[in-house]
């Protein structure tokens, strides 16, 4: 038995990067491991058949397909803490102080969407909860975390709705609930406009009760 060495042909795709050398040489009953990264810029398939051959050996030749996809989330997180894709880490938090977090949530399709945020924790708020977002643009969010107990949330889901949203005027209005105007009311007006939020938030929390439920009991099915 004799060393094989082994050459692999260039890789003529932008979306794969041939990373280990390409030529190696093999010692008898052994392998040699090779490592090709895939880094798409578009969201579609990619597809290229890369060749191997070995030197002084021209019968030995191989041929070895690779298929990628590549994809878009149309919102993304950014600019979270410790460089986080999709974790919010407030780490060790001070009993009946409030700890406060700021990322961005992006938006990288051309239409405006609706985001909402489905938090059923009393310690975790967001500040805007609910809000528009314009295409290829973002907005900061903040993340509030108090509570007046010793708690301990770890692997805690949380869930932002999004979707699509068409503008009635034709043109996009920047909005959050995190935007204010003062008005000045009557007392029984006041009254009716505090029954109100009550009723809507009072049906947000079941919504988002029934919601974690529905979640639970998938789970305990599985």
């Amino acid at each position: 038995s004799v060393p094989a060495t082994i050459h692999f042909n260039p890789i003529t795709v932008d979306a794969f990067h041939f990373l280990s050398p390409n030529t190696a040489t093999i010692m008898p009953k052994s392998y040699q491991s090779f490592e090709v990264k895939f880094e798409p810029t578009e969201a579609k398939m990619e597809k290229f058949t890369i060749s191997s051959t070995t030197m002084h050996n021209p019968y030995e030749q191989h041929r070895i397909s690779m298929v990628g996809e590549g994809y878009m989330e149309s919102v993304i997180f950014e600019e979270l803490p410790e460089h986080a894709e999709d974790e919010l880490v407030f780490g060790h938090c001070v009993v009946n102080k409030s700890k406060r977090i700021q990322f961005k949530v992006s938006n990288k399709v051309a239409k405006p969407v609706k985001f909402e945020w489905l938090s059923h924790k009393a310690e975790l708020k967001f500040m805007p909860r609910v809000g528009h977002i314009g295409g290829h643009s973002s907005k900061v969010i903040t993340a509030f975390f108090k509570s007046s107990q010793t708690i301990s949330l770890e692997n805690e889901e949380i869930s932002m709705n999004v979707v699509e949203i068409e503008p009635t005027t034709g043109e996009f209005d920047e909005w959050d609930d995190s935007m204010t105007e003062t008005r000045f009311v009557r007392p029984s007006e006041y009254k009716i406009i505090m029954k109100k939020k009550e009723e809507e938030e009072k049906r947000r929390l079941e919504e988002l009760e029934a919601l974690a439920a529905a979640k639970e009991k998938g789970k305990g099915g599985k």
